[in-house]
């Protein structure tokens, strides 16, 4: 404590610490061992002296004290107390282990942190937890709803509305057992529909009331629960003739839709409405009569515009050998080749010459439009170059077995045609439609999934696509029950002995203190199905260990910290690494560096990274902050900060924030933990830090 001599004198007296219980006020000298409660000092006129106490703080008592420091000299006494919280030098550590595995088989893992816990003497089990789910592809027909509940009346969303309607319905017709699944998720199993935010909220290292995405949660989870809605058939219907009349009803006298009521007409709207009725139609979904006549209006609108884009080129004079098919060509021809129509004389001559570009210039395209050009080149006679396109595209994948067959999309893009799931959704129609029966179709909906397990489908035409893709071709997944049976050293858990969720096959289990073995670390998974649909799960181990003894942990997302000193040199500012060696002074300045990698995109991401007590960080308010390519919400707390990533694409990722060392002593700074909370199964943590300052 620093004591101000504001006389103009020199003075000497005593200085006392008392120690209390918060709440009692009882006195706690002896459990903090303050053998010398009170200290002798001096301090000339107009100077200050310091004094200082040696406490234990005990390893039982975690309640605030107050801490009441007096002086006292001569006639003067003055003094302060302040509340401070006693915080255990132990916390509650959560390890992952995530399991998958694509089709029938077995698969073995190594929880190789739970097989050596005996190695340490302070740590002890808390819960190990075991979920899995046999049949994901369900995720996926859940989001259907969302493409029912979007608030926006532009024609695109009033058209999706009747998509997913109409998905519905032909999914209900195409196999009854669905609407059994509807009712029982409806009526006996609602966790069924609870969002992927809400579940395993023991497992995840933020509660979902204390983080920004609240409402994300909720809306989720309240269209998950319309969903037995969405399927009961005799709501189908209204809600078909209600969407279809009010898309009928914004189409235009020319035959264009506009993007809302009362704007021009829109060719990019228009193509991908005319797109999506000809999708339902190619899966066996029942042609509406209200959707031919708009299909009859619009699409000589369309062949219209064509004629038009090749005629201002002739007009222009410029050489037609040169490159001129754009993105909407490339739209237009994939939407016609699902039409047998002829194509008027006036659109003839326009349509030859954008075909023959796309054959000549297919090879300057991105994945998606190449998709699209190989779909409706095969469907026009042009089944060499169709075959050629889909041998470039094999060379630029990349597959993995865990994530499947994908492409990398090159940087992230606005554009429509750039968006990675519409782009695996759109391929996967290319391949299954020109080389069918090929195994990559299924590794190709096998990344499609992979992406629902760490994000939500933000998008009405992302849901609908994916949704498209996942129905049009493959193994059918929907009607897939597989019998997982999981070995965790001795202990065999069976899927057909537990009550699953219907659908989806999920299941979950868990395990406390001494029943925890460390031969449970040896994970054996065998998946018995008769398809080649993707399943996933996780083993969670939550133990309690000392701070400093912590070590790390990574999964597919990782993170990584560093403590650094501000130093004044001569060659100016330089940032010198804290080790164990290297003791802090009070007033050091303190860079933490955080370094996060992660293999695939995510989204709603926590990180808390814990300070040693010793530490102030500069950055108190809380607020949305951009760093290093990255955006996200910082939270200051008492013992932490806390960022929150909205979304974490795939790369690596470095930032910084500054800290001042406020006081003398031995302290345990903590760990620093990354969670992604919409699969808490992808989670990562750093080793624990000790500081020392003098």
């Amino acid at each position: 404590s620093k004591i101000s001599n504001l006389s103009d004198k020199a003075l000497s007296g005593t200085a006392t610490l008392q120690i209390l219980d918060a709440q009692t006020l009882r006195p706690l000298a002896l459990p903090f061992r303050l053998t010398e409660a009170t200290k002798h000092f001096s301090a000339a006129a107009g100077q200050s002296a310091s004094v200082d106490w040696t406490v234990h703080v005990p390893g039982s008592l975690y309640e605030p004290v107050i801490l009441r420091i007096s002086a006292s000299a001569g006639n003067f006494t003055d003094g302060e107390e302040n509340m401070l919280p006693i915080l255990t030098n132990r916390m509650l550590v959560t390890e992952t282990l995530p399991l998958w595995l694509n089709g029938n088989g077995e698969k073995t893992f190594s929880f190789d942190k739970l097989k050596h816990a005996d190695t340490s003497k302070t740590l002890s089990h808390y819960r190990l937890a075991l979920e899995y789910t046999g049949n994901p592809a369900w995720y996926a027909v859940q989001a259907l709803p969302y493409l029912m509940e979007y608030p926006y009346e532009c024609a695109e969303q009033v058209f999706n509305r009747y998509y997913a309607t109409a998905l519905a319905a032909h999914i209900v017709k195409k196999n009854p057992k669905i609407e059994e699944i509807f009712k029982s998720w409806k009526e006996l199993d609602t966790t069924a529909l609870m969002s992927n935010l809400e579940k395993n909220q023991e497992l995840k290292s933020a509660l979902l009331e204390e983080t920004p995405w609240v409402m994300e949660a909720k809306n989720e989870s309240e269209q998950k629960r319309r969903i037995a809605l969405l399927f009961e058939t005799h709501k189908l219907a209204r809600t078909l003739d209600a969407s279809i009349n009010k898309l009928e009803d914004m189409l235009l006298p020319e035959g264009g839709f506009p993007w809302f009521k009362g704007m021009y007409p829109d060719r990019f709207i228009t193509q991908y409405i005319v797109t999506g009725i000809a999708r339902l139609k190619h899966l066996g979904v029942d042609d509406n009569r209200a959707m031919q006549r708009i299909v009859s209006r619009a699409l000589p609108y369309l062949d219209k515009k064509l004629a038009e884009d090749y005629a201002q080129l002739k007009k222009q004079k410029i050489k037609l050998g040169d490159q001129h098919i754009g993105y909407h060509h490339v739209q237009y021809l994939y939407m016609r080749s699902f039409f047998s129509d002829a194509i008027p004389a006036a659109s003839q001559t326009a349509f030859d010459y954008y075909k023959q570009q796309s054959v000549k210039y297919w090879p300057k395209f991105g994945p998606y439009l190449k998709g699209m050009t190989a779909i409706s080149l095969n469907r026009y006679k042009d089944a060499q170059t169709a075959k050629n396109i889909l041998a470039s595209l094999r060379e630029t994948a990349i597959t993995k077995e865990e994530m499947g067959m994908y492409w990398i999309p090159r940087g992230y893009s606005y554009w429509w045609y750039e968006a990675p799931i519409e782009t695996q959704a759109l391929l996967i129609e290319a391949f299954t439609e020109i080389d069918k029966g090929s195994a990559d179709i299924d590794r190709m909906k096998v990344w499609l999934l992979k992406q629902k397990q760490t994000q939500n489908w933000h998008t009405t035409k992302a849901t609908a696509d994916a949704c498209y893709a996942l129905l049009l071709s493959g193994s059918n997944w929907l009607t897939s029950e597989p019998t997982v049976t999981i070995q965790l050293g001795n202990t065999t858990i069976r899927s057909t002995e537990l009550n699953t969720q219907k659908g989806t096959g999920y299941f979950k289990t868990s395990w406390t203190g001494s029943d925890i073995k460390p031969d449970m670390g040896d994970v054996k998974l065998s998946v018995q199905d008769n398809s080649s649909s993707t399943s996933w799960g996780a083993v969670y181990w939550q133990y309690f260990e000392d701070m400093d003894k912590i070590s790390a942990a990574a999964t597919p997302l990782t993170v990584k910290k560093q403590l650094f000193i501000e130093r004044n040199t001569d060659r100016g500012l330089q940032l010198e690494p804290i080790t164990a060696q290297n003791v802090l002074s009070v007033g050091d300045k303190i860079k933490a560096r955080i370094e996060i990698i992660v293999d695939r995109d995510m989204e709603y991401v926590h990180l808390k990274d814990m300070r040693a007590a010793a530490f102030e960080p500069v950055n108190v308010l809380s607020g949305h902050k951009w760093q290093g390519g990255l955006g996200y919400y910082e939270a200051t707390k008492d013992v932490s900060t806390n960022f929150f990533f909205s979304q974490l694409r795939r790369g690596k990722y470095v930032f910084e924030y500054p800290m001042f060392v406020t006081n003398k002593g031995d302290f345990s700074n903590g760990i620093t933990t990354i969670q992604c909370m919409y699969a808490p199964e992808f989670s990562s943590h750093t080793e624990g830090i000790r500081v020392r300052v003098k």
